[in-house]
């Protein structure tokens, strides 16, 4: 893995054989939902909500990956 910076970025480089797609999918949800927070000039509770709604799409999403 290497990481770099350039300008005011972040240039991430993971070998393909490293990282699994759904985890790779976890990993940029996380830094996704941190980008958003981030521009949010909002409360800890609307962040929380933020976080809630993100969390029901997921398993909206997925849930048919699980056994009933």
């Amino acid at each position: 893995m290497d990481v770099s910076q350039q300008d005011n970025q972040y240039i991430i480089r993971i070998p393909m054989e490293a990282v699994d797609a759904p985890a790779l999918e976890k990993l940029l949800r996380q830094i996704r939902l941190q980008e958003i927070l981030s521009k949010r000039q909002g409360t800890e509770e609307q962040a929380q909500e933020l976080a809630r709604e993100v969390n029901n799409g997921w398993w909206e999403q997925n849930k048919h990956r699980f056994p009933k």
